[in-house]
């Protein structure tokens, strides 16, 4: 039987089988033994008899990146207010501004409250089951 091995140097997520998941960079892979590079420490995880002892591998290309807007990169954010709603002129006061968003988060309340009004919140009350009685005669 042929098996085809990952190269060194390839990261890859095992999953043995009693269900455990390593993930690590492939070091040596033989028939024998598989040895792996921890990818958040200088540990290396040996498999003894990988033929029996693991259930698939996961070779793993693209690298999401890590850090503090590895979250924020995945999410495409859209814009709260549109300012084109508003038309503000560069010579006009702060209070007629103020009352123009006064206005507009007035007019967003009326259609919330709108779209609230035609679907249904109202859940029935109580509910009827009916499980029936075991019988036991044979």
């Amino acid at each position: 039987m042929v098996y085809m091995y990952p190269e060194p140097g390839t990261l890859v997520r095992v999953t043995l089988n009693n269900n455990l998941c390593i993930e690590g960079e492939v070091d040596s892979w033989d028939e024998d033994t598989v040895i792996l590079n921890s990818s958040n420490s200088n540990n290396q995880l040996v498999i003894y008899n990988p033929n029996k002892n693991i259930v698939f591998v996961k070779l793993i290309f693209d690298i999401i990146p890590e850090g503090d807007n590895a979250v924020e990169n995945r999410f495409v954010s859209a814009p709260m207010i549109s300012e084109d709603d508003i038309e503000i002129e560069p010579n006009e006061q702060p209070e007629t501004i103020i009352e123009k968003h006064k206005n507009r988060i007035c007019g967003l309340r009326e259609k919330i409250a709108k779209h609230i009004s035609q679907t249904p919140l109202e859940l029935p009350m109580s509910y009827t089951n009916s499980y029936g009685t075991p019988d036991f005669r044979l």
